[in-house]
């Protein structure tokens, strides 16, 4: 007779693919709610081992369209006091900066703006907006063939204190950062997978591939065509 904690915890597994299932099953039940067409700029393969022959993409954004980097820098956070505000953060600036506890991470909806072409250069996945309310946010913006509406995960920080680059005081406040998109990896099925495998190291900026994705009714996305260049 088995020990009854090994049979638990075999249900335990059962039970939680069970859920996955089920849950990738609605999020795929009816027509996808956004279809958006995207390069090897804005999904990049994420690093794997040389023996692994699985394919997982990365999502990349940018805060601003001057930006090159796919991560906001320390200058110009996305997201100030007012926004963080109508996200539903208490911006309350405390009397002793060195007590201030910034709140755990929050996941919120954000916009981003694809700005399309071919050439070379950054992502052209543009952090537009963000709000607690997907609905609100796509009635905002409406084509989801220019924006992509997604979760994501907001960092907030107080900054206060000598700026090192300036030697000035900043002033007192608290900025917003996008931490993350959600989900962080695109599992890339077989036969796309195999096509993508095909690459050679990459020697160039151009892009090489594009990649569609569908996003089902709980914004999780999944690869429905891939096109090499």
């Amino acid at each position: 007779m088995k020990p009854i904690g090994l049979i638990l915890g075999m249900v335990v597994v059962v039970l939680s693919n069970g859920v996955v299932l089920i849950q990738s099953a609605a999020n795929r039940s009816g027509p996808p709610v956004q279809a958006i067409t995207l390069t090897e700029r804005e999904l990049p393969i994420l690093p794997r081992d040389l023996d692994d022959s699985s394919v997982s993409l990365h999502l990349r954004w940018r805060a601003q369209a001057s930006e090159a980097a796919s991560k906001p820098g320390p200058v110009d956070p996305p997201f100030d006091a007012a926004k963080l505000q109508e996200l539903g953060f208490d911006c309350t600036i405390p009397a002793n900066p060195a007590e201030a506890r910034p709140p755990v991470l929050t996941v919120v909806y954000v916009a981003l703006e694809y700005g399309g072409g071919t050439g070379a250069g950054p992502t052209q996945l543009i952090l537009a907006d963000a709000s607690r309310n997907q609905e609100a946010l796509r009635a905002k913006y409406p084509d989801p063939q220019k924006h992509l509406i997604v979760r994501a995960v907001v960092r907030v920080l107080f900054e206060w204190g000598q700026d090192l680059r300036t030697g000035s005081e900043r002033p007192h406040r608290w900025i917003g950062y996008l931490e993350e998109i959600l989900p962080g990896a695109i599992y890339v099925p077989q036969p796309f997978a195999r096509e993508l495998n095909r690459l050679k190291p990459r020697s160039g900026e151009a892009p090489r591939y594009s990649v569609t994705l569908h996003y089902g009714r709980n914004l999780e996305p999944w690869v429905a065509s891939v096109t090499v260049f």
